[in-house]
């Protein structure tokens, strides 16, 4: 009878460990599908970052470099011969054309950017294109400013300091960027 009871302790004692065997299995195999889907959609979502950044600094250079353009130019754009009616009324709405021209490619990446953004980089985003119009708008007051040597002198310094700054926010946000992409994806969002 010890014999029978070692046989049937045996067997129940291998029921019992193989039940936890496959507890244990199934748990690790959903853990590990569980974990391998945070990591891809992980990988997705950096994607789709990496996109929306790329595709917003695109913009920002764009507007950028329309709105340097604009200035490197200002004398070609004010000049009273090519507004022979209403110089004042006429160059005012040419120059707010063309300025609100250059900054028309940024709201559309600005908001899909935003839609996807780490929080941590949110107020850089926001910091680059408010940085971007204060520049328009400087270059703005530059232009409407009058002739007189002093103040539009000033005028032109505080459109300078416009530009160093958005410049500067661009790069902060390129680096925030950067940090936030080269992080990999890890399983629990760890």
């Amino acid at each position: 009878m010890n014999e029978a009871w070692g046989a049937v302790v045996a067997a129940i004692a291998a029921g019992v460990f193989g039940i936890i065997g496959i507890i244990a299995g199934i748990y690790v195999g959903r853990r590990q599908t569980t974990d391998q889907a945070q990591v891809e959609h992980g990988q997705w979502l950096r994607g789709q970052r990496q996109q929306a950044f790329a595709t917003y600094l695109q913009a920002w250079d764009h507007a950028q470099q329309k709105i340097e353009d604009i200035a490197n130019n200002i004398d070609e754009h004010t000049a009273p011969e090519n507004f022979p009616h209403d110089y004042e009324e006429e160059m005012a709405g040419n120059m707010d054309r063309m300025l609100a021209e250059a900054v028309a490619s940024i709201p559309k990446p600005y908001e899909q950017v935003m839609l996807i953004v780490p929080h941590d980089v949110v107020g850089l985003v926001d910091a680059t294109a408010e940085k971007l119009f204060a520049m328009s708008g400087r270059l703005r007051d530059w232009v409407f400013c009058g002739w007189d040597g002093e103040v539009n002198a000033a005028h032109k310094e505080l459109y300078r300091t416009a530009l160093r700054e958005a410049i500067e926010s661009r790069a902060t946000l390129f680096q925030a960027s950067r940090t936030a992409l080269l992080a990999p994806p890890a399983p629990g969002g760890r």
